[in-house]
């Protein structure tokens, strides 16, 4: 396939491939509510707390190293941290955008940094100390 044509086909599958993702999180998203409401033995009502308790480990399940957002990132997703429950109840899932643009954004960017660093020599003459922080004291980088 010639490149003029192959660009053109991405192009053109481009909105219904993102647009499926979405529509499968708002499916999953509502067969997990569904589910807890009907089977788990004590369920929490949709609140304040849960929604702040979900946000955290929404947070840290898509950068658990702290590697990517940064805390402008993370001021700007601060408005979903007690509103998650408002999109649950009214089957909000555009929340979920900002977040996947943000963090293809950011591993876009790291990519680049690497890719160019990959291309410098490296001098290994010197002598080097490497120091370790455990996970509790990892945190995330101003812009």
């Amino acid at each position: 396939m010639s490149k003029p044509l192959s660009l053109l086909v991405t192009l053109l599958c481009a909105p219904f491939v993102f647009g499926q993702i979405n529509i499968d999180f708002c499916e999953q998203l509502d067969a997990l509510k569904e589910i807890i409401v009907s089977e788990h033995i004590s369920p929490k009502p949709l609140g304040d707390d849960l929604s702040k308790g979900v946000y955290s480990l929404f947070i840290q399940s898509l950068d658990p190293d702290k590697i990517f957002f940064t805390k402008s990132d993370l001021q700007e997703f601060s408005i979903d941290e007690y509103n998650l429950d408002q999109y649950i109840i009214s089957h909000d899932c555009s929340f979920i955008d900002k977040y996947i643009t943000k963090l293809a954004y950011r591993i876009n960017s790291t990519k680049k940094i690497l890719e160019t660093l990959f291309l410098e020599k490296l001098d290994y003459s010197g002598k080097d100390t490497i120091h370790f922080m455990p996970k509790n004291e990892l945190y995330y980088y101003k812009t």
